[in-house]
């Protein structure tokens, strides 16, 4: 085993050597064989090594699609974590290969994403969030809201915050680099729909993204439509953690603006919590 991963490990630096008919003649047999070693190092690095060498099968699509893509898909799904995670970690890649290229990127890119982003595994999905961070600048806009628009709304409502703030970063990439109108457009659908979920950390994590991308925001939007509905829906809402952080949030977004009408109304609506039951809703909206 320790041989075959020294091998793996500097395999992508030999190939710029070699043709891809001398790959196919004595190395894809070899390669197949390796996808059921019985080491789970040696299939950790093969998953790696795959990664590393896919700028070489691109040469080849038919083969990369046909017999490289299915390898790694079966890696994904191997019954060892540290294979999984080693078959995902630089899918940043394989995105960047697929930009111009439908049927790479339906045929796998699309399959893979949409697999890991179903997976228990939080870490897997993480993966997959940081490596759409790396290159979502770069991503067309038809491909960005045809393949992976769907993918970043569900990375945004995730039950793992690490993940959930991954998703902001991507949002703050798209928004600078591709379309400024995606806030308002797409997201902030998504965004108001959070303030009624059955999760209270999902409704915090709502009023929070907002905070992240204040700047981004138009400022009338802001004033007369996202920090309205956050107020009328922290009012009601039965968890003392949603309504502080409401005011946390509020009183950031008013200091943004600078506004003087809505600053008034922020300090109406804090006041509304004077006599709460819970004393930390009375701290941090008398804080705020």
């Amino acid at each position: 085993p320790e041989v075959k991963c020294s091998v793996l490990a500097s395999f992508d630096k030999y190939l710029q050597y070699i043709s891809m008919d001398k790959f196919k003649e004595s190395f894809l047999s070899i390669f197949e064989e390796l996808s059921n070693d019985q080491n789970l190092h040696v299939r950790s690095v093969y998953a790696t090594c795959i990664l590393k060498c896919i700028k070489f099968f691109k040469k080849d699509n038919a083969m990369l699609v046909n017999s490289i893509m299915p390898l790694l898909a079966k890696l994904l799904k191997d019954e060892v974590y540290e294979v999984q995670y080693a078959a995902v970690s630089n899918i940043d890649e394989l995105i960047l290969l697929a930009n111009n290229d439908t049927e790479l990127l339906t045929k796998c890119i699309v399959p893979i994403i949409k697999d890991g982003m179903n997976s228990t595994k939080w870490r897997f999905r993480l993966f997959i969030a940081e490596n759409l961070l790396k290159v979502v600048a770069t991503i067309s806009k038809d491909q960005l809201y045809e393949y992976y628009y769907l993918t970043i709304i569900q990375l945004f409502t995730d039950h793992a915050s690490e993940i959930r703030e991954t998703s902001w970063k991507i949002i703050k990439e798209i928004i600078e680099k591709v379309d400024k109108s995606f806030l308002k457009e797409k997201l902030w659908y998504t965004q108001r729909e959070k303030f009624s979920s059955k999760n209270y950390i999902l409704r915090i994590a709502s009023f929070n993204s907002i905070n992240f991308l204040k700047e981004y925001y138009d400022k009338d939007f802001l004033k007369e439509t996202v920090i309205k509905e956050m107020m009328n829906s922290a009012k009601k809402d039965p968890v003392p953690n949603v309504k502080f952080s409401a005011c946390q949030v509020i009183k950031d977004l008013v200091s943004y603006l600078q506004d003087k009408d809505m600053t008034k109304e922020a300090i109406e609506f804090m006041k509304g919590f004077e006599n709460d039951k819970d004393c930390d809703v009375v701290f941090f909206s008398q804080q705020a």
